[in-house]
């Protein structure tokens, strides 16, 4: 193409009128010097007559179709003096930096004076944009919201292979999702730059915070953690489904430090190791080594405790306490223990089956000490020594070496013995001390005291 009006083969430099076709361009003829065209469908680049820098008149426009004229078509300053005698251009773009000794490494390859409108893509490091704003491929700091212009501190975006980064300049720097203007944005979501994630918060002390100290839940997976939905001031954790109840919550803890563990109506609470059940709580029973307790305690195996242990009792005195002091019974085994079920104020040992009756049991105190050593009517009580009777009381009558006495007193030995001599020795036969039937022997004589008075015999040597 030569000067104003002159013809440019397509073949020549088709992605100059590519680019731009029908579009305002400006040319810097030599440094200093600009001309200003428009490239036509008809292949023309039509120049207007620019005053340069220097307010001289530019007459040497360049030819674009000429490699070597082109090659000069660069810029290298973004302040001229038009056409029309105003101090700067402020509007158009100039395009590239004239490799003169004049020219700065850091002068802009596009800078544009006012608005811009690209009507198709716009690619940055690309020839080939796939999007309408592309920065193309390879890695690195892509792209700056915010540059210091020191070549070290920026916010922007960068990206590594595999990784796509959203930058701060430094640890005390925020990213923020908000809504309204950047000077009064409303901040919704906080990243800070030391890692502390907020949702609701600006300001996160913790690796995640949502809404922190307020009455909100949030939800992951199946879990509602935070709030129960009716409960002020609690923590809660409960399943997804069970959120916004104040009865079905799982984990409640109050704000003065109280916890409780929950479950909905019918269900059970279980502690389990490996997934499997150790300890459960159901219906208010409570079941170690069973999965349904039918009493209060339920321990199905060995149970251990090395301190006192009170069952109806919040201080207990002995290692074990069960309701001191009151007409309830403890039953072990097949031994019923405390209450016999009639007679109060008495503790009562039985069996098991015999639990709840008056005639019935096997040993009974009252408060005053009184003791009662008992039997069932027809059955024996028995003194025994390794397992074996040594005394009965059967009937009324006493045994001692026969389990059939079938007299008030009934020893079956070859001797008895009195131990001591009588101290107290009768002077007569009405004698008034001693007791019918007592048997005594002094030297000489063996004392029996009958209805009619006590009666000797002499003992005599042989």
């Amino acid at each position: 193409m030569e000067g104003n009006g002159a013809t440019c083969a397509d073949r020549s430099h088709p992605e100059i009128k590519t680019l731009f076709q029908h579009k305002e361009i400006w040319i810097e003829n030599s440094p200093g010097c600009l001309a200003k065209g428009v490239i036509f469908d008809g292949n023309f680049f039509n120049l207007e007559r620019m005053r340069d820098i220097n307010n001289n008149i530019s007459t040497n426009p360049y030819d674009i179709s000429d490699p070597a004229q082109l090659a000069q078509c660069t810029f290298n300053r973004n302040s001229y003096r038009p056409f029309d005698g105003s101090s700067q251009v402020s509007e158009g773009f100039a395009v590239g930096v004239l490799p003169a000794a004049s020219a700065s490494a850091a002068s802009p390859m596009l800078n544009v004076g006012g608005n811009a409108a690209v009507s198709g893509k716009l690619g940055v490091g690309t020839t080939n944009p796939f999007c309408n704003f592309s920065l193309g491929g390879g890695t690195g700091d892509k792209l700056a919201l915010w540059d210091a212009g020191d070549g070290v501190n920026y916010g922007g975006f960068g990206v590594q292979s595999n990784l796509y980064q959203w930058i701060v300049p430094s640890s005390s720097n925020d990213i923020t999702f908000g809504y309204g203007k950047s000077a009064g944005l409303t901040r919704n979501v906080t990243f800070k730059g030391n890692g502390c994630v907020g949702i609701g918060t600006a300001t996160p002390s913790q690796k995640l915070e949502v809404y922190p100290n307020t009455d909100v839940a949030a939800r992951i997976g199946k879990a509602s953690i935070g709030y129960c939905g009716t409960l002020s001031n609690y923590a809660a954790f409960s399943h997804y489904s069970k959120a916004g109840t104040n009865t079905d919550y799982a984990l409640l803890q109050y704000s003065d430090g109280s916890t409780m563990l929950n479950t909905s109506t019918g269900k059970k609470i279980s502690f389990r190791e490996n997934n499997s059940d150790k300890m459960v709580i159901s219906g208010g029973n409570i079941g170690i080594g069973t999965a349904t307790p039918v009493v209060r305690l339920d321990v199905a195996g060995d149970a251990k405790i090395s301190g006192k242990l009170g069952i109806g009792s919040t201080a207990p005195s002995q290692m074990l306490e069960v309701y001191p002091n009151t007409d309830v019974a403890a039953r072990i085994g097949k031994a019923n223990i405390g209450y016999c079920g009639a007679l109060s104020d008495y503790a009562a040992f039985s069996h098991y089956s015999k639990a709840g009756s008056s005639t019935d049991y096997a040993l009974l105190q009252y408060s005053d000490g009184s003791t009662m050593l008992n039997t069932s009517t027809g059955k024996i009580i028995s003194f025994r020594e390794n397992n074996s009777n040594k005394m009965v009381i059967s009937g009324g009558n006493v045994g001692i070496g026969t389990s059939t006495p079938t007299t008030k007193l009934d020893i079956n030995a070859d001797r008895i013995r009195i131990e001591s001599a009588i101290t107290t020795v009768p002077t007569s036969s009405s004698d008034a001390s001693g007791n019918v039937g007592d048997i005594a022997y002094s030297t000489g004589y063996i004392y029996v005291k009958t209805a009619s008075g006590w009666r000797r015999a002499t003992l005599s040597t042989f």
